[in-house]
């Protein structure tokens, strides 16, 4: 798979082009997939200690079975009252909601007129609508990150609260559950990286 797509020339569809678009469209739908499928795993095993910290395992078949939308609908009651919660379920949900959009599309098309190949538009077919998505492929590795953070912060949040520390205070905002992660050599990303990009979901600074 191409991971950068060539330029298009003078607005000339070629086989190479076409190859190029179709591998990106499909790697970038395959990686957000694995990636929803990742954060359902790492919320699901958040809400298990959430519900019974003293057995996790007990908590399981609560949570079997559901979809994300729903383990997102939990965790809105469930998690500690962080001042920055509401922004952080309103990532879960916008992220699922373009994952959905993804894998139940069928494929688009691309505007001849558009001069490259960056632009798809994917049909999103249900019982009752159909819509219709602009996916810009530009923007491919930024979304991928986003979920990816959105996943981190995640498995951060079980590790904080599951190893708490008695001298410290409670976090109060998730952004500070990232601080102390950082601090104690954990942090999944470096230091600023994972700060600036969360900063960026959560509205912190």
């Amino acid at each position: 798979m191409s991971e950068q797509l060539p330029p298009a020339s003078a607005g000339v569809e070629t086989p190479a082009d076409i190859v190029s678009h179709d591998d990106e469209v499909h790697r970038h739908i395959g990686c957000i997939v694995r990636l929803a499928s990742e954060i359902e795993d790492a919320a699901t095993q958040l809400l298990s200690w959430l519900i019974n910290s003293s057995d996790p395992q007990k908590a399981r078949p609560l949570l079997n079975g559901k979809r994300l939308s729903e383990l997102i609908d939990l965790l809105a009651q469930l998690l500690p009252e962080y001042t920055d919660r509401e922004a952080y379920i309103g990532a879960l949900r916008s992220l699922n909601t373009y994952g959905d959009g993804l894998a139940h599309s069928t494929r688009g098309v691309v505007p001849e007129d558009l001069g490259n190949y960056r632009v798809h538009w994917m049909d999103n077919q249900r019982r009752k609508t159909r819509t219709t998505t602009r996916l810009d492929l530009a923007e491919a590795r930024s979304i991928e990150t986003h979920h990816r953070l959105v996943r981190a912060i995640l498995e951060t949040m079980m590790v904080t609260l599951i190893i708490p520390r008695a001298d410290e205070e409670y976090p109060t905002s998730i952004l500070n559950v990232l601080r102390l992660d950082a601090q104690r050599g954990h942090s999944v990303w470096s230091y600023d990286q994972m700060l600036e990009a969360a900063a960026s979901i959560l509205g912190g600074d």
